[in-house]
C-alpha cells in the first residue's frame, strides 16, 4: 500500500512539474514577444494598453497576436516620434494601436451599373459589399463604401487594382487612379492608362497602386483624365456579377511604418 501511495505521489508531482514548466514556457514566450492566439477580448485582457508605459512595452516587444476572430496576425504600433520607442514606428499623424502585421483586410467590388464618363468625372458605380460578387473582409471598421467610393478607415499601406471596360467605339481615352482626400479632393495621380477604343468589342483599362500609403478616410478613385464621352462597365447590371466588365480591389498590406 505504502509503495503504491509513493508511486502515486511521484506521478502527481511529475504532473505538477509539467504544468509548472508549461506555465513558465508561456510566460517566457510572452516576454519574448512570441505569437499568441485568441479573441480581441482575450488579447486586451492579457496585454493592457491603459498606460503609456504598457503601450511602449508592447510596441518595443513587437508582441504578435493571432486574432482568431479576424484570422490575421496583429501587433501594437506607435508613432516613430514616441519617446522611448526602440523599433520602427508609424509615420507622423498615424494613431497608435493594434494593426495587422500583413495582408488580411480587403474589399472587392463589382460594378452595379454602366456609367457614361467624360473628362473630369469619377466612376462611382460599384455594388456594395454583399451584393453579387462584391465582398469585404474586415467590415466597416476597415472599409466604408459610400457614394460609390471606398474609404480606408485605418491608416496603412494598401494595394489597389482596378479594371474597367469601355464600350466599343472610336478614338482614345485616358483613365487615372486618383489619390483623394476625405472630402474628394484629388491629392495626386497614382497610375494612368491610355487605350484606343475598338469598334467591335469593349477595351479594358487597368490601373494599379502596388504599395501606397493611405490615411484614415482617404480613397483611391477612378478618374477620367481625358475622355470625350463613353460608357464604362457597359455590361454591368444591378446583380453585381459583371466582374468581366469592371472590378475594384483594395487590399491592406501592412502598417504605415516610416522607412528604414
Amino acid at each position: 500500500m505504502a509503495l503504491r501511495e509513493l508511486e502515486e505521489g511521484i506521478r502527481q508531482l511529475q504532473l505538477r512539474q509539467g504544468e509548472n514548466v508549461a506555465q513558465l514556457r508561456a510566460l517566457v514566450e510572452q516576454l519574448a514577444g512570441t505569437a499568441h492566439a485568441g479573441t480581441t477580448a482575450e488579447r486586451d485582457a492579457l496585454y493592457s494598453t491603459a498606460t503609456a508605459m504598457e503601450r511602449l512595452w508592447l510596441a518595443n516587444r513587437r508582441v504578435v497576436w493571432l486574432n482568431t476572430e479576424t484570422g490575421w496576425q496583429e501587433s501594437y504600433y506607435m508613432p516613430a516620434d514616441t519617446a522611448g520607442l526602440t523599433v520602427r514606428g508609424l509615420v507622423a499623424g498615424t494613431a497608435a494601436g493594434w494593426y495587422p502585421t500583413g495582408r488580411g483586410p480587403r474589399v472587392v467590388l463589382a460594378p452595379s451599373s454602366p456609367k457614361t464618363l467624360s473628362t473630369g468625372l469619377f466612376f462611382d458605380q460599384w455594388a456594395a459589399p454583399g451584393v453579387g460578387w462584391s465582398h469585404r473582409v474586415g467590415g466597416p471598421s476597415w472599409f466604408n463604401v459610400a457614394g460609390g467610393f471606398v474609404y480606408a478607415k485605418r491608416a496603412g499601406r494598401y494595394r489597389c487594382h482596378v479594371e474597367l471596360a469601355v464600350q466599343p467605339g472610336a478614338g482614345s481615352g485616358i483613365l487615372s487612379l486618383a489619390h483623394t482626400s476625405p472630402v474628394g479632393q484629388i491629392l495626386a495621380g497614382i497610375s494612368q492608362d491610355t487605350k484606343t477604343l475598338n469598334g467591335s468589342y469593349p477595351v479594358l483599362f487597368q490601373l494599379d497602386a502596388a504599395d501606397f500609403r493611405l490615411a484614415v478616410d482617404e480613397s483611391l478613385r477612378v478618374y477620367a483624365s481625358a475622355v470625350g464621352s463613353a460608357q464604362f462597365a457597359p455590361s454591368a447590371d444591378a446583380n453585381g456579377r459583371a466582374l468581366f466588365s469592371a472590378s475594384y480591389v483594395l487590399e491592406y498590406l501592412g502598417p504605415a511604418l516610416v522607412s528604414d
